[in-house]
């Protein structure tokens, strides 16, 4: 069940402030969690306990919160693209809303003029329970940041030139059981960069 309430000002040409206010009811999320079981070890050829992650029915949860998005043409082809999310969650049971963050924002400055088009995106998000751990206790993603940038260029009506980047600060996602002092383990995707060749008739 959603609720929402929204507005836009478009103050100038190719140029908006909006917000919105918004209420989410979720009334059966899925929690992951760990259990122990027993499982035929083919190997040993024996049964023995294994320690899996399994999904459950979570019960009732109840999101609110407000965003904020502004997009703004400065001339000569400069322009910049924001917004900021707040998003609190209650849950019925004694862990929070799967991936929610609290805060998030992002922050995309832009250069569009003739041929030319080049784009640098700032992504930050809060940290976010994920699942139940082992004792049962909050698996929890730390705080994690993200910048991107693209660069084209329309050679003519029919081909386009383009490069791009991702997670260019080389950042690693921080997992960790409740609090950081017990790090559970680091994933890192490691920069990406692709060139692409495009062709159209």
């Amino acid at each position: 069940t959603n609720y929402d309430f929204s507005a836009e000002w478009y103050f100038s040409e190719n140029s908006v402030l909006a917000a919105e206010l918004f209420f989410r009811r979720i009334s059966g999320y899925i929690l992951n969690t760990q259990v122990l079981e027993t499982q035929y070890n083919l190997t040993n050829q024996r049964d023995d306990v294994y320690q899996m992650q399994v999904p459950i029915n979570a019960g009732v949860a109840k999101v609110k919160g407000a965003s904020i998005s502004y997009q703004q043409n400065f001339g000569l082809g400069f322009g910049m693209l924001a917004n900021y999310t707040y998003s609190d969650a209650d849950t019925s049971n004694d862990f929070p809303l799967p991936y929610n963050s609290k805060n998030s924002f992002n922050l995309s400055p832009f250069f569009e003029q003739g041929p030319w088009s080049a784009r640098v995106t700032y992504s930050w998000r809060s940290s976010y329970f994920t699942s139940i751990a082992a004792l049962q206790t909050q698996q929890i993603t730390g705080i994690f940041r993200e910048l991107d940038a693209s660069v084209g260029y329309q050679v003519n009506d029919h081909m386009r030139i383009s490069l791009d980047g991702t997670n260019l600060l080389d950042e690693t996602y921080q997992v960790y059981d409740d609090r950081p002092s017990q790090p559970l383990y680091s994933y890192k995707n490691g920069r990406t960069y692709t060139l692409t060749l495009g062709f159209k008739l």
